[in-house]
């Protein structure tokens, strides 16, 4: 038997004792957010004096640590964020289509960590419509590195696999995902993380899922949001 539909409502789980990060150490079920959270994965913010605007109009590399403000189109190319190992790296979607044919939009090949920012009333899209079948890249959205998604922003993605995947720690801080994923809609091999947002995904197998055989690993985390599950996924599918 197929699961359908699966409509999953999760109305502010955590009630905090005060508003900020800083003075809400824990949640209603005793969770610590900084064990799972920083300020930084929550904030969706960014310093406008230091960011750098870039247009985008064909494939693109960031090869130094700092915030990228994306905008514009990319009809078949990936942005690829290649920065030393201990270098973060934030790039703030200002209305951005990336479109890829053979590959992830944005790929994260090497850096201690990024933060993908939605910025206020935008909408971006992503499409990966096709990946090597020899490759380890399999998401519209693939992490080496921890990455994570937050902001007020929307984005929709379309992907011929996986919709937003991760090699290690996955977390969203918010904003609005419409993920359409030929496999799952999000993966993530350390953790899934999510501390509040809008998911609506349709996808072909387990909508979100983390795997790691590692002890303290390979769970998904909600603490809040709304949810909207579509699977075509056999029941005890993995």
């Amino acid at each position: 038997m197929k699961n359908n539909v699966l409509i999953l409502l999760l109305a502010l789980v955590l009630l905090l004792s005060s508003v900020g990060f800083a003075q809400a150490e824990t949640t209603a079920s005793g969770v610590r957010l900084e064990d799972y959270f920083s300020g930084r994965d929550l904030s969706g913010e960014w310093d406008e004096d230091e960011a750098k605007e870039i247009a985008l109009t064909e494939s693109l590399t960031i090869t130094e640590a700092g915030v990228y403000v994306l905008s514009g189109t990319i009809a078949d190319g990936t942005v690829t964020i290649d920065v030393a190992s201990d270098e973060k790296v934030q790039l703030v979607l200002n209305g951005v289509s990336i479109t890829c044919s053979n590959s992830a939009c944005i790929f994260v090949k090497n850096a201690d960590k990024v933060f993908i920012t939605l910025a206020e009333g935008t909408e971006n899209t992503l499409t990966s419509n096709g990946f090597d079948e020899n490759g380890e890249i399999d998401g519209a959205v693939f992490s080496k590195d921890d990455i994570t998604l937050n902001g007020e922003g929307t984005l929709t993605v379309t992907s011929a696999k996986h919709g937003i995947a991760g090699k290690d720690d996955v977390k969203f801080g918010g904003g609005a995902y419409v993920i359409h994923a030929g496999e799952r809609g999000i993966t993530g091999k350390d953790s899934v993380r999510v501390f509040d947002g809008s998911y609506t995904i349709y996808s072909g197998k387990t909508p979100i899922r983390s795997k790691n055989k590692d002890a303290g690993k390979g769970y998904v985390l909600i603490l809040g949001g709304f949810f909207y599950l579509y699977t075509d996924a056999e029941d005890g599918e993995d």
